[in-house]
């Protein structure tokens, strides 16, 4: 933890960081909290929508590889209307006020998606999230939306550096962009290992 801590802090003290050591840091924060500081089976993880649209997560695979799976539906997809204050944390309910219709809509495809970001963390978090995922074990569900204020001068930034790039399609630079991000959380409040008729059916909706 301490490690964590002043790498970030280092990150922080310099105008432009080394990508592997970014991707490194994000990815070491999301799983010590995910493996040391919650119970077995829930996690914590970063999921950004790209400059395309499209939201997605981070894996580290080995030192310094990277890759990204895309997540599917979940509340992320309103994130306009549903997430309108920012840098604040969301509970289940007030995600759901005024939505149950739509969340009914993708209940069945929002156990999908947590797979992907539980399993990107590693076998030991996927294993265990999907080990109660269709169990009666309740959960509490949380969100904090950022918005990428800056998303413009890293477009710029990636100008520079490819604009001399012979076949570059400079066009799609904006695709490759963050434009907004979450922290999103599920939390075991009480486990049962006792079959569910379907995942993610006791998502705690409480304030």
């Amino acid at each position: 933890m301490l490690v964590i801590i002043s790498t970030r802090i280092r990150l922080t003290r310099t105008d432009k960081v080394p990508l592997n050591a970014f991707l490194d840091t994000l990815c070491a924060i999301e799983n010590v909290i995910s493996s040391k500081l919650m119970q077995r089976g829930g996690f914590t993880k970063l999921i950004f929508k790209s400059g395309s649209g499209r939201w997605f997560t981070l894996s580290k695979q080995a030192e310094d590889q990277f890759s990204y799976q895309y997540v599917g539906r979940g509340p992320w997809i309103y994130f306009d209307s549903t997430f309108q204050e920012k840098n604040v944390v969301y509970a289940g309910s007030r995600i759901l006020e005024n939505k149950k219709r739509e969340f009914e809509g993708f209940r069945s495809k929002l156990s999908s998606s947590l797979k992907v970001c539980a399993k990107a963390l590693g076998s030991e978090t996927g294993n265990g999230f999907t080990e109660l995922l269709n169990t009666k074990t309740q959960w509490s569900f949380f969100a904090i939306p950022f918005e990428n204020k800056k998303k413009n001068l890293a477009a710029k930034a990636l100008f520079k550096v490819h604009a001399n790039r012979k076949g570059f399609n400079l066009l799609k630079l904006f695709k490759y962009g963050v434009t907004k991000f979450m922290l999103v959380s599920m939390v075991v409040t009480h486990e049962d290992k006792e079959k569910a008729l379907a995942p993610i059916s006791n998502v705690k909706c409480e304030r």
